[in-house]
């Protein structure tokens, strides 16, 4: 028998009612109010969608990849959902350490346990000020995700219905439209993921560029400015871009046709976007400053197309073989099979493959539309759909164009289907919407006249429509999907609003299975079991940091159970840090290689790093070095402690100075952990005077902040840290003296102590957030004084 959580029904209603509200807000001052339709639709969709887990035990998070924890609890678990992992290995942790800083009434500007050391501020996908993420964050950790997806639902829903009636869709189509990008691949594919918490916000920032291009008064650009900074904070920045594109198109596409106007409109949306990215900036900036240095950015500004594409994109149109199967997306929701239910037949993975899918009614009315449609008003909606299928099955000669330009080869290209979906839908409300105006207006008149009935061009666009879906895969599901399509087609010739019904029957059929195959049921036992190993690798670990030999414990796994893991699993860690690791323990993580291994933990880099525990399992070889810790009960997983790590602080034995491309061979070949290395240009002729070596005490510590003290002496002294820095990191003596920082080993702290400093305070605050601070001040002042100024009168 099914269980039934009403404090779930409460933690899932709050929040949406919450969401209601401010979409209500930001509908009625775009001067397009909900409709009631409207408004039970972005409430009912979310309860329709995830009914099977608002009964019973299962979670709506991956839980069954930790099924390989020994002594977990044993249950049935299965591995359909394993390729979500991220959700389990990186944006809960995450997110516990986002709610652990606001709990102790700090910023998350730092975390000792996430990838060796990081900002959650300066990682958007931590949603640090995710309007979403911050509504979800009332609810317990478990029930997170499917609260953030619920909240995904209404926003994107409201947001495109109010986007459809601004173009002109009445309100029966816009319905449909938003029922159709709600439970499309733009949010069902990556519905666990930060994408889908900025693509929400997507039909809003269209809607609002539409409102301020058509009428630049001072409210509309003050609403476009926020909802442009909601937009770029939500967690997904490359979406952002994405969404800002849909919304340019949209605007030059839309604006009035006189030339005035028109100007006056684009100035005040270019001023808009101006003022968007700067509220944005105390965010944007410092994420700016990591990802200059990220391994996303050094991987992808190095790939190329490559040549033995080019010859054999002549058998496929002028597309990558690897990528045209992206085209047959949108056309059938088993295009490249039942997702995580049959065997996969597409591009790159379910997740990528599966995002560019809008639904049986959004394909069929796009092509309705381009027999019958409003033709200034479809080609923004279908040239955005055009432009994102390029790109992601990546046409040769665009694909080399983007080449030319390095920050053009960062961006993942198939992000612009999430967005896709949404045009796509738009596109066919127009369409179903023309279609249902010319039934209504013609039929009477043309009874005597069969060359003149409505139906003829838009029975051609349906049969064009269904026979490339069917052709391109021939099933059951498909045919009866067409059929009950064909069925509300045809009563969309005779009775529009009784059709209305039918087409969202149709989508509702259509998407709602196919949105469900895409949400794991994970087993609540296995939601982060503290399990007997758990508390045994705790134990030998104490206050250091740990690492799981070769894949295990994958980070940010351990950081859930407060354990610091010195690797990393952030596609915005730091390259430099990389290049140490791999030097020393082989630990290179890529796009191709996702779960990296990490080997060779008898180099002496393990003590320096300050790892006190460590998990191995049978087919790990035993360092020499590690001492094991239990007493074999976990076999074929054992823990080992680490004796000889140093301390978080500690004044070095000896120092070299070193250019930094000769750092990875000096990593390779160190013997002793207490010897270190400063980079040439930092410390130019400076060396550490030689003498003796106190030990550094920690008087106190938290995140971000440590105060150290020591015996003074009279030499000038480098101080070494295993910090991840020096960026970011401020250090001050008791005297408010501040001091050099230096970069040790590539890749950490270091400090310059002079002679006669004894103590010392180091403080985290993200590169770039003053500048930041400093420009999303001003815009929201600018911002304030715009909307409480004076309204303007109108004229009796």
């Amino acid at each position: 028998m099914a269980t039934f959580h009403w404090q779930l029904w409460i933690q899932l209603a709050l929040p949406l009612l919450l969401a209601l509200g401010a979409c209500e807000l930001l509908a009625r001052l775009l001067r397009r109010p909900l409709s009631a339709g409207a408004r039970l639709l972005g409430f009912l969709l979310p309860w329709l969608l995830l009914a099977p887990w608002l009964v019973g035990d299962h979670l709506l998070a991956p839980t069954d990849v930790l099924r390989w924890l020994p002594d977990a609890p044993r249950v049935e678990a299965s591995p359909r959902h394993d390729l979500l992992n991220d959700a389990v290995y990186q944006f809960l942790p995450w997110e516990l350490e986002v709610r652990h800083a606001l709990a102790e009434r700090r910023l998350p500007l730092w975390s000792d346990l996430l990838d060796g050391g990081s900002s959650p501020w300066a990682n958007p996908q931590a949603g640090v000020f995710s309007p979403i993420h911050n509504l979800a964050r009332a609810v317990p950790i478990q029930h997170f995700l499917l609260v953030m997806l619920g909240l995904k639902v209404l926003i994107a829903a409201l947001g495109t219905w109010v986007l459809a009636r601004l173009v002109g869709v009445r309100s029966p189509a816009a319905l449909i439209a938003a029922t159709g990008f709600a439970l499309s691949g733009g949010l069902m594919a990556w519905s666990l993921f930060p994408h889908t918490a900025t693509v929400a916000w997507v039909p809003w920032l269209a809607a609002a560029t539409l409102r301020l291009v058509r009428r630049p008064v001072r409210r509309n650009l003050v609403v476009a400015a926020l909802v442009a900074a909601v937009t770029l904070l939500s967690g997904h920045p490359e979406t952002a871009f994405a969404g800002a594109g849909l919304a340019a198109v949209v605007g030059l596409a839309l604006a009035p046709a006189d030339r005035l106007r028109r100007r006056r409109g684009l100035i005040a949306v270019g001023l808009a976007c101006g003022l968007g990215l700067a509220l944005a900036a105390v965010h944007l900036v410092p994420f700016a400053e990591v990802l200059s240095h990220s391994q996303r950015a050094d991987e992808t500004l190095a790939r190329r197309l490559p040549t033995s594409a080019l010859g054999a994109s002549l058998k496929t149109a002028g597309f990558v073989p690897e990528a045209v199967s992206f085209l047959r997306a949108p056309s059938h929701p088993r295009a490249f099979g039942w997702p995580y239910a049959e065997p996969f037949r597409g591009p790159i993975n379910w997740v990528d493959a599966c995002s560019g899918y809008a639904g049986l009614v959004a394909w069929a009315g796009a092509w309705l539309a381009l027999f019958v449609g409003p033709r200034r008003r479809l080609v923004p909606w279908l040239g955005f759909v055009g432009l994102a299928y390029l790109l992601t099955a990546r046409f040769v000669p665009l694909a080399l164009l983007l080449e030319l330009v390095p920050a053009l080869r960062s961006p993942a290209w198939s992000r612009f289907l999430l967005v896709a979906c949404l045009a796509l839908n738009v596109a066919a409300a127009l369409g179903i919407d023309s279609l249902a105006r010319r039934t209504q207006s013609r039929w009477r008149q043309s009874r005597r006249h069969w060359s003149r009935r409505p139906w003829p061009r838009p029975a051609l666009a349906f049969g064009l429509a269904a026979a490339v879906s069917l052709l391109l895969q021939p099933d059951g599901w498909g045919l009866l999907l067409w059929l009950s399509l064909a069925a509300a087609g045809a009563l969309l010739l005779v009775q529009p609003r009784l059709a209305a019904w039918a087409l969202a029957a149709v989508v509702l059929l259509d998407l709602v299975p196919w949105a469900r195959s895409h949400l794991p049921r994970g087993q609540s036992a296995l939601f982060y079991p503290r399990t007997g190993l758990v508390e045994t690798l705790a134990d030998a670990t104490g206050e250091g940091r740990v690492v799981g030999g070769d894949r295990l414990a994958y980070p940010a796994l351990l950081s859930v159970y407060d354990l610091g893991d010195v690797r990393s699993h952030n596609p915005l860690a730091d390259v430099r840090q990389l290049a140490v690791l791999e030097a020393a323990f082989g630990f290179s993580p890529s796009t191709e290689e996702y779960f990296a291994p990490f080997s060779n933990l008898d180099h002496p880099l393990l003590d320096f790093l300050g790892v006190r525990g460590a998990l191995l399992s049978l087919g790990v070889p035993r360092p020499d070095g590690l001492r094991q810790f239990d007493d074999g009960r976990f076999y074929p997983f054992f823990v080992f402690s680490n004796p000889e790590a140093l301390p978080e602080a500690f004044f070095p034995a000896a120092v070299e100075v070193l250019p930094r491309q000769d750092l990875p061979a000096w990593v390779r070949d160190l013997e002793r952990a207490d010897r270190v290395a400063l980079l040439q240009r930092e410390a130019g002729g400076w060396q550490p005077t030689p003498g003796p070596r106190p030990v550094v005490e920690v008087v106190e510590e938290r995140r971000g902040y440590r105060r150290l003290q020591w015996s003074p002496g009279a030499e000038d002294r480098l101080l070494a840290t295993s910090l991840r820095g020096p960026d970011g990191w401020r250090a001050r003596t008791s005297e408010g003296r501040l001091l050099d920082t230096l970069t040790v080993n590539g890749a950490f702290l270091g400090l310059r102590i002079p002679p006669g400093v004894g103590a010392v305070e180091l403080h985290y605050r993200p590169s770039g957030i003053g500048v930041g601070g400093a420009f999303t001040g001003l815009a929201a002042l600018l911002l304030g004084a715009l909307a409480a100024g004076p309204g303007r009168r109108r004229r009796s």
